[in-house]
């Protein structure tokens, strides 16, 4: 089964700032909406801006909607302290290694 989804696509908030995702699932009859952005480099400022962006567009997206970022872990390890602040902001991770796995409840 496919999965439908738009890709880049950018979205503006009150803040002024332009939000890019690289993917968005539409809702289904079993699934919220779901925004994806791929990082390659998991580093702070990439997880940070990753935050923001979607703190910044919760409030206008429908309450069931759902943030994922897929993270590149080919190279190094993950980091802790990055998955868990990605954790408090309730964004999904989908490691690459993982990527068949996770990436299979989107065709939902």
């Amino acid at each position: 089964q496919a999965v439908r989804f738009v890709t880049n696509v950018k979205l503006t908030r009150s803040s002024g700032f332009h939000h890019s995702f690289d993917f968005v699932v539409g809702e289904s009859q079993r699934r919220p909406e779901r925004y994806l952005r791929a990082i390659n480099t998991p580093n702070r400022d990439n997880i940070v801006e990753m935050m923001f962006a979607w703190q910044d567009l919760r409030d206008v997206r429908p309450r069931n909607a759902l943030a994922y970022a897929v993270l590149n872990d080919q190279e190094r390890k993950l980091s802790r302290p990055l998955l868990d602040g990605l954790d408090r902001y309730q964004i999904g991770v989908i490691p690459w290694r993982d990527r068949e796995n996770k990436l299979a409840s989107l065709r939902e």
